[in-house]
């Protein structure tokens, strides 16, 4: 439903925009959410 609602919102990825925003343990750790 994220996914969706943030692609809706501002037409692009959350998961990319994630890791090009994170990394280590906590991309690990939001991605798994």
């Amino acid at each position: 439903e994220i996914i969706t609602a943030f692609k809706g919102e501002f037409g692009r990825d959350l998961v990319k925009d994630l890791k090009s925003e994170l990394g280590g343990k906590f991309e690990r750790l939001v991605l798994a959410l």
